[in-house]
């Protein structure tokens, strides 16, 4: 279970670090090959191919820097639960607005590595 968190994290952080360098393929490859992510105020995402467009976008709005930070992990057979909080930074115009939220994400063992297969988070912020 150690193992499983500091994996995670250490995921976590690669997360953080494509987010910075605005690499949406680079966030893909973190999700199964049939991933399934539920924005807010949005449609099921569903496999690699619509997770990565979904992160260009949200890049392309202004993305400054964030951070992610697990709460809670508990491993059962080769899936994991994740509870965490996190916090992202947007430029909109002349400001920069910082979001801060909670997520749940279901990784699960895919080709000897820990990926990320359910990712749904919210604000606890309001939205700008």
């Amino acid at each position: 279970m150690t193992d499983t968190r500091a994996t995670i994290e250490a995921n976590n952080e690669k997360f953080g670090a494509f987010l910075a360098n605005g690499d949406a393929t680079g966030l893909a490859s973190l999700y199964t090959a049939n991933a399934k992510v539920l924005p807010p105020d949005s449609e099921i995402l569903e496999g690699r191919k619509a997770v990565q467009a979904f992160w260009q976008s949200f890049l392309e709005m202004g993305f400054k820097g964030g951070k992610l930070e697990t709460l809670d992990v508990e491993e059962v057979g080769n899936m994991a639960r994740e509870i965490g909080k996190f916090s992202v930074q947007i430029q909109q115009d002349q400001e920069v607005i910082t979001a801060r939220g909670k997520y749940v994400v279901i990784w699960k063992q895919e080709d000897g590595a820990w990926k990320m297969d359910v990712d749904i988070w919210n604000s606890i912020t309001p939205n700008p």
